[in-house]
């Protein structure tokens, strides 16, 4: 537990947490490398991610953190590689339903802080629940890359991406690009819908807490 003038200034600020998509892209969905899916159920393999993120959640909490705001993962059977791996032009429906799964049992560690650490406040934002009830204009690309894709699914060096990238909700393989982050941050801050914001947008958990706020991520 940090004490004194340290402690004093870390509880003033808001804490931006976002853990999760990389262990499904780059291990659970990547069996080539590793064995996670062999040995583990989505449910199994949500489970012991879960016991991890709550140790790392209770020590940022023990050393002074009071205000954090937790991202749940996203639509990631949408993200191009995806598709691309799974040879489709449509959402990979496993993929999507274990980050659902994952999102759930995050959704329950935050209430449980939240009625647990006393004085402390967590929110989930939730990245997948904002693009399921927000559906983009047409004139929107939804499932290609804003750039030409090397075989690790980014952007190939040298390559020029596209004209107009507020077009692409993807700029490589499996990144949002900036129109996307931007749409979600401003939901994460502004949203009265809980099934986007729970239970509070950031608005909300930096005005119920005293003192002046900084963001550290």
């Amino acid at each position: 537990m940090v004490r004194g003038p340290v402690s004093n200034n870390l509880n003033k600020c808001l804490y931006i947490v976002n853990i999760g998509s990389n262990v499904y892209i780059n291990n659970y969905f990547s069996p080539q490398f590793y064995p996670s899916k062999r040995l583990f159920t989505p449910d199994e393999y949500a489970n012991r991610l879960i016991a991890r993120y709550r140790l790392q959640l209770r020590t940022l909490n023990n050393t002074g953190a009071r205000m954090v705001a937790v991202f749940g993962i996203g639509q990631l059977g949408c993200v191009p590689a995806q598709m691309i791996m799974n040879n489709t032009t449509q959402c990979v429906d496993e993929v999507n339903q274990a980050a659902n799964i994952f999102n759930t049992k995050l959704e329950l560690l935050v209430d449980n802080f939240n009625a647990r650490l006393p004085g402390a406040k967590f929110t989930l934002i939730n990245f997948f629940a904002f693009q399921a009830l927000n559906p983009l204009p047409a004139d929107i690309n939804t499932s290609s890359p804003c750039c030409t894709l090397n075989i690790v699914f980014e952007c190939e060096p040298h390559s020029t991406p596209c004209a107009n990238r507020d077009l692409y909700v993807y700029f490589d393989g499996v990144h949002p690009s900036d129109v996307m982050n931007g749409m979600v941050a401003e939901a994460a801050y502004n949203t009265s819908d809980r099934r986007i914001a729970r239970p509070m947008n950031i608005n909300q958990l930096t005005n119920n807490s005293e003192g002046p706020s900084n963001i550290l991520m």
